[in-house]
């Protein structure tokens, strides 16, 4: 049976020898362990008999067929579209059939954080193999049920069908860790499944597991390109939560792949991200240059739904850069080439594109329309991380015309999918604009604590851009009292805004130049202060001001300044003033 899939070996009732199917699941676990090696951080999301490709060749000194994993295209399917597809809970199905939805796999192999949309990772992937593994050495389906709402209860609720009794002990424990209901039970990583099936293999069959080979095959055409795609895609998802550094290295990677292979399709989709990267950071010289790139190709190859994304990307660089008219004339061209295809995602894009254009010229309400349209689209389709996204934009839109109310109505809906989806780039920008709200409203106690929540979130998920907008805010607040800290603040996000070359730079500078100033004359002016309260309440008032006053360096600098340089007269007065310091900062 040369060069079939491994499904066409697996016949209803009739299992696979235990030794053949050991060295099946171990080769499997082996082409899992070079990719994630090659690619860190690579899921397959979809691993199943029909992606399982077994040769006519052998392995060494047996007579079992060599596999080989294939079909990483479910991850370039994941950066083309999360839509999600009928997935009716009622509905009959091809249960070996990839369903797109937010777990993307296909039901009979995908592990419980899938049908979730939880966080997936290596463990995802070991329980499809813990699936095709029970498969293969009792001949049914390892999860029962002629329905997705079946199937998914029988994966979700730990119900998967009983082992069979004839496998031995060590098989039995090795299936049953593969397919724990809790991620973390299972094995985590290659190498440790990998051991276990050596292990296991070698005391059923007395036989030494054959040895891995040194040599290396050289990949195939295909191979290559696909490895082009997961590069794109991991530079895809990290520049999703605004990790620009390691976006750009995966996406070098599949720019390189894409350009030696003359894969045309991957280049495009590269620079495009490429683009992306660049425009995130304002940097819109770089971007303009990768997006014209991309134009190029897609007219070359006449690909015209990817011309209007571009275009629409163009756009928005010209809108940055104050270049209103070519931008609408873009946005507009996008707009009816997705029309022209039916493609909603494009449309929706468009209009929220056109939305923000309208918002930054003026037309807010104009603009305010256009992205209830285009938030409509996007609940339709699903597409909950562009929904957020739109929703803070229309946030932004009423906090433009004084509307707090509405702007923080907007933001917290932001909120609320940014925590259900997991998208910390959502969530800290959301946050970041509730700050921004209680501010400009006087609440500045409110407006701390999100910008802190903000700051941290954005920190932790790498998202620079941020990062930088979240420190600026803060520096502004600290300002008012710690000058230290805000001056810390402003010289990160000066840093990172002149780094990516942001016009926002600029305003970074002016205010460490500020704080520098001030924190150069603020033990003058702290000590000028103390020196002028009347009361203690007065005292608590310069200490809000200036917090370090408490700090016991300058408590006793204070002291001898007065015991050296004051004339007596005045001592006892300005020592009482003293005592309440003191007495303050005790508290």
């Amino acid at each position: 049976m040369p060069d079939a899939s491994l499904r066409s070996w697996l016949i209803p009732g009739h299992p696979l020898p235990i030794e053949q199917a050991l060295l099946f699941a171990l080769q499997i676990a082996r082409g899992m362990q070079h990719a994630t090696e090659k690619i860190p951080g690579l899921v397959h999301r979809d691993l199943k008999p029909e992606n399982i490709l077994v040769g006519a060749d052998k392995l060494p000194e047996t007579n079992i067929n060599r596999l080989r994993v294939t079909d990483f295209g479910l991850i370039k399917t994941i950066a083309d579209s999360s839509v999600a597809t009928d997935l009716r809970t009622d509905k009959e199905l091809n249960p070996t059939q990839a369903q797109f939805t937010y777990g993307v796999g296909t039901p009979l192999y995908m592990a419980p954080e899938q049908w979730k949309g939880e966080p997936v990772g290596v463990s995802t992937d070991v329980y499809a193999l813990g699936c095709i593994l029970y498969e293969m050495v009792s001949g049914q389906f390892a999860a029962e049920g002629k329905t997705t709402a079946e199937i998914q209860t029988s994966h979700c609720d730990g119900r998967l069908r009983p082992r069979p009794a004839n496998l031995s002990q060590d098989l039995m424990e090795l299936i049953e860790k593969s397919v724990a209901l809790d991620s973390d039970r299972r094995y985590s990583t290659w190498k440790e499944i990998k051991d276990a099936l050596e292990k296991v293999y070698e005391k059923y069959s007395g036989h030494l597991t054959p040895k891995e080979e040194n040599e290396k095959r050289d990949q195939s055409y295909e191979e290559q390109v696909q490895y082009g795609w997961s590069y794109n895609v991991l530079g895809g998802v990290y520049l999703s939560i605004g990790n620009i550094p390691v976006a750009l290295q995966y996406l070098e990677k599949a720019l390189a792949v894409g350009e030696e292979k003359d894969a045309k399709e991957l280049s495009i989709a590269v620079l495009g991200n490429l683009g992306n990267s660049y425009a995130f950071l304002g940097n819109s010289n770089s971007a303009t240059r990768f997006y014209e790139k991309a134009l190029a190709i897609s007219r070359e190859i006449g690909s015209r739904q990817t011309e209007g994304s571009i275009l629409g990307n163009l756009g928005a660089v010209y809108q940055a850069r104050g270049e209103y008219q070519r931008a609408a004339g873009n946005y507009e061209r996008h707009l009816d080439i997705a029309r022209e295809f039916g493609d909603l995602r494009g449309e929706a894009n468009a209009l929220c594109n056109l939305g923000n254009l309208f918002a930054e010229s003026g037309d807010v309400h104009k603009a305010i329309h256009l992205y209830n349209l285009s938030l409509a689209i996007y609940r339709t389709i699903g597409a909950r991380s562009e929904e957020g996204d739109c929703l803070i934009s229309i946030g932004e839109a009423y906090r433009s015309i004084g509307d707090r109310q509405k702007a923080v109505s907007y933001y917290e809906q932001a909120l609320v999918i940014s925590r259900e989806i997991g998208n910390q780039s959502i969530e800290g920008t959301a946050l970041s604009n509730l700050g921004t709200t209680y501010k400009e409203s006087g609440n500045i106690k409110l407006a701390l604590a999100y910008d802190e929540q903000a700051l941290a979130i954005l920190r932790e998920s790498g998202h620079l851009k941020g990062v930088a907008t979240a420190s600026y805010n803060l520096a502004t607040i600290y300002s008012l009292g710690d000058i230290e800290h805000a001056l810390s603040l402003a010289q990160e996000a000066a840093l990172i805004w002149t780094t990516s070359e942001n016009p926002r730079a600029k305003d970074a500078i002016d205010l460490v130049s500020k704080l520098k100033d001030l924190s150069d004359n603020s033990t003058i002016i702290a000590f000028q202060a103390l020196m002028g309260v009347a009361s203690l309440e007065e005292l608590q008032t310069a200490i809000v001001q200036f917090p370090f006053m408490t700090n016991n360096e300058f408590i006793e600098a204070t002291a001898s300044v007065i015991n050296e340089k004051i004339p007596t007269a005045y001592q006892a007065e300005l020592n009482k003033r003293l005592i309440w310091l003191r007495q303050l900062a005790d508290k």
